[in-house]
C-alpha cells in the first residue's frame, strides 16, 4: 500500500535506523553481560565444528524437531572470524539484523514508509525478551524469528502485488522457501498458517493464484524444507511428528490459561521481569495485555476498511498475534510460569508493525498515539533496566568456566570434565577439545535429564577416559550438585582433592573406583547417612503358593538430604536355605519423588517361583547402579514358606 501521505517518501531512513538501533542495542546488552553465553550457544559452536570438520546434522543433537540453519550459519562465520565466542555472537546478531530489516520491509510494504519508521523504533528498542531469546538463540529461536517474519513478509508482498496487478511470482517464491526453511526450523513456524489462507477471502489473492504458481509455490516449499524430509523420510520415519515438542497438550488446563495471563504474555510484553519474576511496576500487568489487546483491534480496524487504504496486512498480523498463544497453549511442553514464555517470540515481530501504522496514522488522535508511546517507552525501558549483569552471582552458569579457569584445568592435568550442562559444553569449546565435558547429573534426574545430552560421543569419551585414566577426569561443580558430591564422597570415604575454581569447586584425585561408578551411570550416585533404612517395614503373610501374587505393604522413607526419584525404586528377593536358590521380583516404582525425611507406604507385589523355606528381603535399589543394602541401609527380612499352587477346584458332577 502506498504511503498514506503523497509526497511523503523517507526512503532507506527505517532500515538504517533499524539497523543502527539494533547493533547499538545488542552491543550494549554483550558489553554489560546482559546476554549470557552458556552450553546452549557452546553446543551450536561444537556442531558447527563439526560441519566444518565434514558432518551434516539435519536437527540439533538429540531431538529431532530444531532444525540446524544456525549451526550451519556459524560455520560460515567460524570460517571468517575464527572458531570463538564472538564468530558465535557475530552469527546470531546478524540474524537478528536480518529479522529486524524484514520486519521494517514488511510494515512498509503493508502500511508505508511513515508506517516503517515507527515500526523501526519499536523493534529496535524491544521488547526485552526479543533481544534475551534472539541473541541466545539455543539453535531455534533466531532462525524461527527470521524465517517466520521472511514468510510474513512475503504474503504481505504477495498481496501487495496482487493486488496492483504487479509481478507476484518472486512474492510466491520467498513465501515457499521461507516457509520450508520455517517448517524445518522449529513446529511454531505454522502460527502464520491461519493468517495466509486469510488472504484468499480476497478475490484478487486468489486470481493471481493459477495452479501452475501454486506448483511453484509448493516446489519451493519442498526445496526450504528438503532437509526435514530428508531426515524424516529416510531416517526417523517422521519422528519429528512424535517429538514432546510437537505433541499436543490435550485437555487445557485452567492454570495454563491463568499463567499464560499472568506470566507469559506480560514476560513476552515486558510487563514482568524476565529476570526478577516480579511485576515491573504496579499495573505493568494490565499495561501489557492492554497493549496487546490495542494493537489487535487496531490491526482489524485497518483490514476492514472498505476501499484504500484498507490494508489485508493487518488481517494477517492480527491473526499470526491470535494463534501464537493459542497454538502455544495446545502444545504440550508450555511453560508460562517459568517466566520464559518462549513460545511466545512471534509476538516481537508481528506487533511491531502494528505499532508503526498505529503512530504514523494521521487519523488516530494523539491520545492513543501517546499512550502507545508512554506504554512501550515503561514496559521496553523497565525491562532492559531490570536485567542483570549475567556475569556475576546469581547468574553463575555463564561465566564459569571461565578461560583462567580453562587453563588451570590444564595445568592440573585434567583431560575430561564432569559438570553441568552448561559447564561441560562450554569447557570442550573453550578449550578447543583439550579437556572434553560432559554433563553429571544427581541421581534425582537420572532417567529424567540424561537425554538433554547434546554431544552423547562426548559422554563416552569421558568415560572411557574415567575407565582407563581416573586421574585425569575432574568434576567441576556448583551448589547443590557439589554439596551431592560431598556427601557422596564422605559416605564412601573416598580419597580426593577439592579446591575453588571461581564459584565452583573441583573435585580432582578422586579415587579411581569413585571415578568408575560415576562413569558407570553419568550421575552422582546417592549417599546415605551411615545406618540409616530406606526401607522401614514390610506387612504381608508369611505363607505363600508358587505362582500367587500376593501384596506386602512396605514403608520406605528418604534418609538422605536429596529427593529420590525415578531412579529409585523398591524391590525384593527371595533367597533360598543357606543361599541354595534366589529370585529378583519387580522393581516397584515410587509414584512421585521422594523427598528427604519424606515416608511412604507402598504395594508390592511377591510372586514366589520356587517351593521350599525361604527369606524375602525388601530393600530399595539405585537403577542401574547399586542395591541400597551395599551402601549399608539395612533391608527388612521376612522369613517365609513357598507351598504347593492352590488345587484347581473339581468340576461339578
Amino acid at each position: 500500500m502506498s504511503d498514506p501521505r503523497p509526497g511523503l517518501r523517507l526512503s532507506g531512513a527505517p532500515y538504517a535506523l533499524v539497523l543502527l538501533l539494533g547493533v547499538l542495542m545488542a552491543g550494549a546488552l554483550w558489553k554489560t553481560g546482559r546476554i549470557p553465553w552458556n552450553g546452549d550457544q557452546a553446543v551450536v559452536s561444537l556442531m558447527a565444528q563439526d560441519v566444518l570438520a565434514g558432518e551434516r546434522p539435519v536437527f540439533m543433537n538429540g531431538i529431532e524437531y530444531a532444525g540446524t540453519f544456525e549451526v550451519y550459519w556459524t560455520s560460515v562465520f567460524f570460517q571468517v572470524l575464527g572458531e570463538t565466542r564472538l564468530a558465535n555472537r557475530a552469527g546470531l546478531a546478524v540474524l537478528l539484523l536480518l529479522t529486524l530489516l524484514v520486519v521494517v520491509r514488511m510494515t512498509d510494504i503493508g502500511f508505508g514508509s511513515r508506517a516503517a519508521l515507527g515500526a523501526a523504533v519499536v523493534v529496535g528498542l524491544g521488547p526485552p525478551f526479543l533481544f534475551y531469546k534472539a541473541l541466545s538463540s539455543v539453535c531455534v529461536y533466531g532462525p524461527l524469528l527470521l524465517f517466520m517474519a521472511a514468510t510474513l513478509a512475503a504474503l504481505v508482498l504477495f498481496e501487495s502485488e496482487a493486488r496492483k496487478g504487479g509481478r507476484v511470482l518472486p512474492a510466491l517464491l520467498l513465501l515457499g522457501v521461507a516457509s520450508g526453511l520455517g517448517w524445518w526450523t522449529h513446529p511454531l513456524w505454522i502460527a502464520v498458517g491461519p493468517g495466509a489462507l486469510a488472504l484468499l477471502a480476497f478475490p484478487h489473492v486468489r486470481r493471481a493464484l493459477s495452479p501452475g504458481r501454486v506448483a511453484l509455490l509448493g516446489l519451493a516449499f519442498l526445496a526450504g524444507s528438503f532437509p526435514w524430509w530428508l531426515r524424516n523420510v529416510f531416517v526417523t520415519k517422521f519422528a519429528s511428528l512424535r517429538t514432546e515438542e510437537g505433541s499436543a497438550a490435550g485437555a487445557m488446563p485452567l492454570e495454563t490459561l491463568k499463567a499464560l495471563v499472568s506470566h507469559g504474555l506480560p514476560v513476552m510484553l515486558g510487563g514482568r521481569s524476565l529476570w526478577k519474576f516480579e511485576e515491573a511496576f504496579p499495573g505493568a500487568v494490565i499495561v501489557s495485555w492492554l497493549l496487546f489487546a490495542g494493537l489487535l483491534v487496531y490491526g482489524l480496524r485497518l483490514a476492514s476498511r472498505k476501499g484504500e487504504p484498507a490494508s489485508p496486512a493487518g488481517l494477517v498480523l492480527v491473526l499470526t498475534s491470535l494463534t501464537v498463544p493459542l497454538l502455544s497453549l495446545a502444545m504440550k511442553r508450555t511453560d508460562y510460569l517459568g517466566d520464559d514464555p518462549r513460545y511466545l517470540l512471534a509476538l516481537a515481530i508481528t506487533l511491531p508493525p502494528l505499532a508503526g501504522a498505529l503512530l504514523a496514522s494521521p487519523r488516530a488522535g494523539w491520545l492513543p498515539k501517546g499512550a502507545l508511546a508512554l506504554a512501550l517507552v515503561a514496559l521496553w525501558g523497565k525491562g532492559f533496566a531490570d536485567a542483570p549483569d549475567m556475569r556475576g552471582e546469581p547468574w553463575s552458569r555463564p561465566p564459569t568456566p571461565s578461560d583462567d579457569a580453562i587453563a588451570e584445568l590444564s595445568q592440573r592435568g585434567i583431560t575430561a570434565l564432569y559438570g553441568n550442562y552448561h559447564t561441560a559444553y562450554k569447557t570442550t569449546f573453550l578449550s578447543k577439545g583439550k579437556i572434553v565435558g560432559t554433563p553429571l547429573y544427581p541421581i534425582s534426574h537420572f532417567t529424567k535429564h540424561l537425554s538433554i545430552t547434546r554431544r552423547p560421543w562426548d559422554a563416552g569419551t569421558v568415560r572411557n577416559r574415567a575407565m582407563e585414566l581416573p586421574a585425569q577426569v575432574g568434576f567441576l561443580l556448583e551448589r547443590d550438585d557439589a554439596l551431592a558430591f560431598r556427601e557422596f564422597l564422605a559416605f564412601w570415604a573416598v580419597p580426593h582433592r577439592e579446591e575453588p575454581l571461581g564459584i565452583q569447586s573441583l573435585f580432582r584425585e578422586v579415587d579411581p573406583e569413585a571415578v568408575r561408578a560415576v562413569a558407570t551411570c553419568s550421575c552422582i550416585p546417592l549417599g546415605l547417612p551411615r545406618g540409616s533404612a530406606a526401607v522401614l517395614s514390610a506387612e504381608g503373610p508369611a505363607e505363600l503358593a508358587l505362582g500367587v501374587p500376593v501384596p506386602y505393604r512396605v514403608t520406605v522413607t528418604n534418609p538422605s538430604r536429596r529427593p529420590f526419584d525415578e531412579g529409585v525404586r523398591v524391590a525384593w528377593r527371595l533367597v533360598g536355605p543357606a543361599g541354595g536358590w534366589g529370585q529378583e521380583g519387580t522393581h516397584v516404582p515410587l509414584g512421585a519423588p521422594l523427598l528427604p525425611g519424606e515416608t511412604r507406604t507402598l504395594e508390592v507385589p511377591v510372586v514366589p517361583a520356587a517351593e521350599g523355606p525361604a527369606k524375602l528381603v525388601f530393600d530399595a535399589v539405585e537403577e542401574n547402579i547399586t542395591w541400597f543394602w551395599m551402601r549399608g541401609s539395612p533391608p527388612v527380612e521376612r522369613p517365609v514358606r513357598v507351598g504347593p499352587p492352590p488345587h484347581p477346584p473339581k468340576p461339578a458332577l
